[in-house]
């Protein structure tokens, strides 16, 4: 018996090849699409997390907070008053002993906030302000001149003030701020944040030369050293009393005017070098006012102390990529009245901050904020 060859059909068989490429075609595609939605997916997926995670790292850092006060608290009750973070009370989770959960890391930093000159004080001394601008330098390096630094406290004191009568070397909004581009007003309030230094006339940048630059911020609007030592050297918060302990160099140098001897002998106390005993590099603080050496600081009139009193507590805590921060500003309620709060706290910030006054907190909290940059 003999079979029947039959022909081969290259028709169909082409066709068969090209429904299978444009299946395994649609395959490939329909595996990126769904790679594609996964990944999107578990983005969104760890975005959300995020804030599951910063609600469970918010009561971490409220608890690294609560050590930071323990710590001062404690200190202050066993030593009757804090002088400087060289007693040791600098590092209060260190001081604690205390150890994080597993896979939370964190971090708890103190400044005194009154190692800083109220601005409240030098608002009421003009003559003291236009004397703190003539210790710093201009662009080209050279000492800001006395009738330039008069031209500084004029225009932050028209920044500040009610009315709009500008003062001899100021501006006020009607003949300078409202003819510039774009067009602005001053606030006619006490200064908030240091960034409000980039508005005001002869700080910032020339708006009328845009090559010439300012006292706090270059032609490009970065911050200029003049800047770093203002900050350093002045405290838009606290009205405390200026501790000499934990003040800045430049502070000190402003303070000391042309008595570099006296500056030298300060700055070698306080960084525990030289002469004075103890054991070296350690850092030391003074105890009262009386202390010869504190002399060098009484030429400018400046009434100072030797006590902390405000801080200013920075608590980050982290978890793999999630991070929350939580800055608050405390003071010693002894003998201070309570000052007026000038900004407006969180809902979760401001029931955090009543708690604490419910519970009679040590310290009073000034200002309390949640995962943005501090109030100046």
């Amino acid at each position: 018996m003999e079979f029947e060859r039959k022909p081969i059909n290259k028709r169909r068989g082409r066709k068969a090849g090209s429904v299978l490429v444009f299946v395994l075609a649609l395959v490939v595609l329909l595996s990126v699409l769904a790679m594609r939605l996964m990944e999107e997916t578990i983005r969104e997926m760890q975005h959300m997390s995020q804030f599951h995670r910063r609600d469970d790292l918010r009561i971490h850092a409220y608890s690294a907070l609560e050590i930071a006060v323990g710590t001062l608290s404690e200190w202050k009750e066993v030593q009757r008053q804090l002088f400087a973070s060289a007693q040791g009370w600098g590092n209060p989770i260190e001081y604690a002993e205390v150890e994080p959960p597993e896979g939370i890391q964190g971090e708890v930093r103190i400044e005194v906030e009154n190692g800083k000159l109220p601005m409240e004080q030098l608002r009421k001394d003009p003559k003291l302000l236009a004397s703190l601008f003539e210790s710093m330098v201009d662009e080209e390096n050279d000492s800001v001149g006395y009738d330039e630094s008069l031209e500084f406290a004029d225009a932050l004191l028209d920044w500040e003030d009610a009315d709009e009568n500008h003062r001899l070397e100021g501006a006020e909004s009607p003949d300078y701020y409202e003819d510039l581009e774009p067009p602005y007003f001053a606030p006619n309030r006490p200064i908030t944040s240091f960034e409000e230094f980039k508005l005001i006339k002869g700080f910032g940048p020339d708006p009328e030369d845009p090559e010439e630059g300012g006292l706090f911020f270059d032609s490009n609007g970065n911050e200029t050293a003049n800047f770093g030592n203002f900050k350093k050297a002045v405290s838009l918060r606290s009205s405390q009393e200026l501790n000499v302990n934990e003040s800045s160099g430049f502070l000190r140098s402003f303070l000391c005017g042309e008595n570099e001897f006296g500056l030298e002998d300060l700055d070698l106390f306080l960084s525990g070098e030289g002469h004075f005993g103890g054991e070296e590099g350690q850092g030391r603080y003074f105890e009262s006012t009386s202390d010869p050496k504190l002399e060098a600081l009484k030429g400018r009139g400046i009434k100072f102390g030797v006590e902390c009193k405000a801080f200013r507590v920075k608590v980050t805590v982290t978890r793999g990529k999630s991070t929350f921060v939580l800055w608050a500003l405390l003071e010693d309620p002894t003998g201070s009245p309570s000052p007026k709060s000038t900004t407006s706290l969180s809902t979760q910030a401001e029931e955090a901050k009543q708690r604490f006054e419910t519970l009679k907190y040590p310290y009073r909290i000034l200002a309390l904020r949640e995962n943005e940059n501090f109030i100046d």
